[in-house]
């Protein structure tokens, strides 16, 4: 036995803690009795890491002494310690009481193991550990124990001593890496080395070191660990699970799977643990076609347009093309992004909660302040765009940080011009702040469902926002340019023709590659000879050679000629849109809507009581408006409007209504305008509408200075209406109220057909006390809910609820939880299929939201046959008159949700201001569904100025890549001493507690086989990431490889593959279902095929 036969030469070793353990610590502790290890952690990690390979030393029956540095101590401790409050000793023994609670929770298999090895040596006196600790002298305010010195020692007094980082941490020892310097005494010029760091360690080891106190190893940490000793040693080493396995054939493959996350035809199965579906993964590539990346993500509602775009925002991440990135959203909805961006992707994404001061919540979910410009204090923020776009007439803080490599902005429809024909166009504040991050940003992503109602010029805004520009941003030949495309190819005039041409020859002149010129229009006018002359005219943008060739065509010509133009018009290259009439004929399937409308009845009191709301609203808001001018009453109009939306959703909802007014109007009065700020913001807070504070702020003001005296006497209504409200407030002495008796009935009557459901209102306060009323009756445990305050679900043994995230909420749908009583936050960006019923409690004004509610559970993925949607109101309301004869027109539904949306709001609005009633709000409405009716045309029309739809490639990739991957992880968890078992869709890892902390967090729920669902089994998910980096440290490679692979980085920062036959050149793999075959032949490697 002796250190000159380990098989060591190296001068230095690095990389991995693992690989570094397999390479040098392993091979050398079987040759050698003694074992003396410092290091500058006094930690778990440090414990765990410092046994790694000591299973050789055990059975030489050798000896070990390990020094570790005292680390990480609390600033509180530090400092007493540096004024002499509290010993050495003292701070050492906190340590190890932090460090023996940590003991306590271990359930990893591999680090228990290793502790077992640990606990034998101590139990049988062959191990000894001392802690370090700075003296005074050169403590500062942090001292450091920076040593990390290895000693290894034979029979025969041969040593080699190593010296090398510090580092001792979990993520130092598996992910980053370090590196050690090697010394052997038998070598020349080592040999003094070598005595110099044995001196050194003995000096340490007695106490006789100048700059540092040493101490025995706490007695609470000894007790710890002693719990895991066996009644034999054990073999700590994780290359003892995996020995006499298929391993050494796994080299190949596990290097093949570390690359295709970024295999180009790949790269949308390398995003995380996220699996896209066909008409998602087209989005995506086709967002990514043309530099700078411009793009209106314009998909209906329940398509993903979430995830088309969070999915270009990681690609573009990872391949470096951006680096700073700022996501833009309405208030309600800011938390869903930060989750789906942190969550599905792994982006390091901050939300950012304005106030003073700014708080911003980490990727792990903890809050700090931030001080000075939060825009510049982290890379990738998700904010609301009510905040960010600032006060008017002052410079958003946006303006003055480091500019964005890309901005995204959600419910983009928002930014627009408002038109009509009686003011002049009015830009909204979020168009200004849109138009301004246009300029200064190269990448900019928006997202609507409803690009465009039924004013064509709207479209136009979006693309002035993307960067449309030239003879594009005339409004009169924008509009000259619809028409002429809404006439057939063969009724245009050569004049529209033209036109058409002159516009869109300059667009792909200017915004196109030749590539792009090239694909459009072979693909439509390939089967004429004049496809080359067509070519050159469009390159050139000759007006007076299109006109002659133009005369030239017949009428089949006219038609591809037509496509070429819709083919290379701008909303083909800055729009992707998809709809469920297309997905439908490509093959997506979609359940069927059944609409049920349920009357609220109410006794006389309640009716009274609904009365007494609508005249307050009437009598004092009307007696306002009188005073405010025109320009002053836009936001009050708009207030009133939410208040009566509020009356109508539940009376807890008027009750916090009448109060946080009655609040508003005491802090006003008392000149407390932070409270009153305050109390603006909390109101607004659930509406999305473009509105100003701070100008409603100052309306108040002006209401306070002209009329103080109805103010008073508004306050003494509102004292009467609160407390007539009180009772409704909660929900044990809210046993009468109408409305929550039949939201009951109807969760019954939908649980009793098998189903989960969704309750929406619009306001939390509804949403709280239909939580609290159907617990009383079904269980807490069975409601959850979900609002911009995230998710809530209740908490059995502490008896409350406790907040999670929106994938814990998905789940708890698929399980426990029966009914989820949501916000419209949860109208967007959540997959809560697992439902399959809809009770609104309230009704947007906005039918578009509307259908974003039952988008929920009528989506992809929605397994059941037939979806429920049950409406429950007060049946004398405006929006249950409007929305009981709408729901009944099925075959305009699409026009009503889409671009007639805007037309139905604004109607609603003016019959609300208006005050009708009875025979005049039935007339009012019928003409509304006419108008409604005779737009269905022009909606058709402005349905053509987006792109043609292209049919989606095969799915075999899709399907395959899984199949393939689902044999490779099978295989290596039978490698790793675990098992694959297969339940449904869902692949389950057993035991769980074989796999690291980090990486389990991961599979618990387990690996989904199916497309639109968490955890989804891809190439990226951090799992099968994992496997093949933890089996690449131990696989070698097969004695025979009949083929080479290699991955080529191109300038986009994606790989492409080539193979080497044994008697060819290389050839590249362009092709995804060839790299799926190639990933099935590495497989067949593993298992003894060729």
């Amino acid at each position: 036995m002796s250190l000159r036969n380990a098989g060591i030469t190296g001068l230095s070793f690095e990389g991995r803690g693992e690989r570094i353990a397999r390479e040098f610590y392993i091979p050398v502790l079987r040759q050698s009795v003694a074992y003396d290890r410092a290091t500058g952690y006094f930690s778990v990690e440090a414990l765990v890491h410092a046994a790694s390979g000591v299973a050789g030393l055990i059975n030489n029956g050798g000896r070990m002494r390990l020094v570790l540095g005292a680390h990480d101590v609390p600033m509180e401790l530090w400092e007493a310690y540096r004024l002499y409050m509290v010993s050495g000793r003292d701070v050492v023994n906190e340590i190890g009481r932090r460090i023996a609670e940590n003991l306590e929770r271990i359930e990893d298999i591999l680090v228990k193991r290793r502790l077992e090895a640990l606990a034998w040596m101590f139990k049988q006196g062959i191990l000894e550990v001392k802690v370090v600790l700075p003296r005074h002298l050169y403590l500062g305010q942090t001292g450091i124990f920076h040593y990390k010195v290895l000693i290894f020692k034979d029979r025969e007094g041969n040593i080699i001593a190593a010296e090398g980082s510090a580092n001792e941490t979990e993520p130092a020892y598996t992910v980053n890496g370090e590196r050690i310097v090697v010394f052997y005494s038998w070598r020349d010029g080592d040999k003094e080395r070598v005595d110099d760091l044995v001196r050194s360690f003995e000096r340490i080891w007695n106490g006789e070191h100048p700059d540092f106190e040493v101490f025995n190893l706490p007695e609470a940490v000894y007790r710890a660990i002693v719990k895991f000793a066996p009644k034999a040693p054990s073999d700590p080493s994780p290359e003892q699970t995996i020995r006499g396995s298929r391993v050494e054939r796994f080299l190949p493959v596990c290097r093949f799977v570390r690359i295709l996350p970024k295999v180009r035809c790949l790269a949308h199965m390398g995003l995380g643990p996220v699996r896209l579906y066909p008409h998602q993964v087209r989005a995506v590539n086709l967002a990514r076609e043309r530099y700078p990346f411009r793009i209106l993500f314009a998909d209906e509602v329940g398509l993903g347009k979430t995830i088309e775009a969070g999915a270009c925002i990681k690609l573009l991440w990872t391949t470096g093309y951006v680096r700073r990135v700022l996501v833009l959203a309405p208030k309600n909805v800011t938390r869903q992004w930060w989750d789906e961006i942190r969550g599905k992707f792994g982006l390091p994404a901050y939300l950012l909660k304005p106030g003073k001061p700014n708080v911003f919540v980490a990727p792990d979910g903890k809050e700090f302040q931030v001080d000075g410009n939060p825009f510049d204090a982290a890379d990738l923020i998700v904010a609301s765009w009510h905040y960010v776009r600032g006060r008017r007439g002052s410079e958003p803080e946006l303006f003055k940080a480091r500019s964005f490599d890309l901005v995204l902005i959600d419910e983009a429809h928002a930014a627009r011009i408002t038109r009509s024909e009686f003011a002049s166009p009015r830009p909204t504040r979020l168009y200004e702040l849109a138009m301004a991050l246009s300029s200064l940003t190269p990448h900019v992503f928006l997202l609507t469902a409803t690009p465009l109602q039924l004013n064509p010029l709207e479209i136009l805004d979006l693309l002035r926002i993307l960067g449309l520009g030239g003879p594009w941003v005339h409004e009169d030949s924008f509009m000259r340019y619809y028409h002429a495309l809404n006439r057939s190819p063969t009724e245009r005039s050569y004049d529209d023709w033209l036109h058409l041409f002159n516009l869109i020859s300059w667009f792909a002149k200017t915004y196109l590659e030749d590539r792009h010129r090239e694909v459009v229009i072979t693909k439509f006018f390939g089967d004429f000879e004049d496809k080359e002359l067509l070519l050159r005219i469009v390159n050139s943008g000759d007006a007076e050679a299109f006109k002659a060739f133009l005369r030239r065509l017949d009428a089949q010509m006219l038609d591809s000629l037509d496509r070429v133009f819709r083919g290379l018009m701008p909303t083909s290259w800055f729009i992707v849109r998809n709809t469920r009439e297309w997905l439908k004929k490509e093959g997506y399937r979609f359940p069927k809507r059944e609409i049920e409308n349920v009357d609220v009845s109410l006794d006389e009191s309640h009716t009274a009581l609904l009365e007494e709301l609508d005249d307050y609203l009437a009598n004092y808001y009307n007696a306002y408006m009188s005073y405010l001018k025109d320009d002053e009453r836009r936001g009050f109009g708009l207030i009133r409007a939410v208040y009566h939306q509020r009356f109508v959703s539940s009376f807890a909802s008027a009750y916090h209504t009448v109060k946080r007014r009655r609040e508003a109007l005491e802090a006003l009065l008392e000149g407390d305008e932070e409270r009153l700020h305050e109390l603006i913001m909390d109101m607004l807070e659930e509406i999305s509408e473009e509105i100003d504070e701070e100008e409603l702020l100052e309306v108040m003001k002006t209401i306070v200075n002209r009329t103080r005296g109805l103010v008073e006497k508004e306050l003494d209504k509102l004292r009467s209406l609160e407390s007539s409200l009180s009772v409704y407030s909660r929900a044990v002495s809210a046993s009468d109220d109408p409305k929550l008796c039949n939201i009951r009935n109807v969760v019954e009557k939908l649980r009793n057909e098998g189903r989960k459901i969704l309750i929406f209102s619009k306001f939390t306060d509804t949403v709280d006390i239909i939580r609290d009323f159907i617990s009383q009756w079904l269980g807490p445990e069975k409601v959850g809910t979900y609002t911009g305050r995230r998710g809530e679900l209740w908490d059995s043994e502490k008896r409350c609820w406790y907040t999670c995230e929106k994938e814990v909420v998905s789940r708890a749908l698929e399980r426990q939880v029966d009914v989820l009583v949501c916000s419209d936050a949860a109208s967007e960006g959540l997959n809560l299929q697992a439902a399959s019923a809809i009770v609104n409690v309230d009704m947007p004004w906005n039918p578009a939201k509307v259908e974003q509610r039952i988008g929920r559970v009528d989506r992809i993925g929605q397994t059941a046959d037939v979806v429920r949607v049950v409406n429950v109101w007060y049946p004398n309301t405006y929006e249950a008159k409007m929305y009981k004869v709408l729901f009944e027109r099925h075959h305009i539904w699409w026009v009503i949700v889409g671009p007639a949306s805007g037309i139905i709001e604004q109607r609603l609005v003016e019959a609300f201001e208006g005050g009708l009633r009875g025979d005049k709000l039935e007339k009012r409405i019928m003409e509304v569904v006419e108008q409604v009716e005779r737009s269905k045309d022009e909606a058709v029309r402005l349905a053509r100025i987006f792109p043609e739809d292209v049919p989606l490639n095969p799915t075999f990739t899709e399907v395959e890549v899984s199949r393939v991957l689902e044999r490779f992880v099978r295989l290596c968890c039978e490698a790793l001493g675990m098992r694959l078992v297969k339940r449904g869709d869902l692949l389950f890892v057993e035991p769980l507690e074989r796999l690291p902390v980090t990486v389990r967090s991961f599979v618990e729920n387990g690996l989904s086989l199916s497309p639109g669902r968490p955890d989804a089994l891809v190439p990226g998910h951090p799992f099968v990431q994992w496997l093949a980096s933890e089996l690449e440290l131990y696989a070698d490679m097969p004695e025979k490889v009949p083929f080479s692979v290699y991955g080529v980085g191109g300038e986009d920062g994606l790989l492409d593959v080539y193979i080497v036959e044994p008697d060819g050149r290389p050839e590249r793999l362009d092709d995804a279902k060839r790299v799926v075959e190639l990933f099935g032949r590495l497989m067949d490697l593993v298992e003894g095929g060729c």
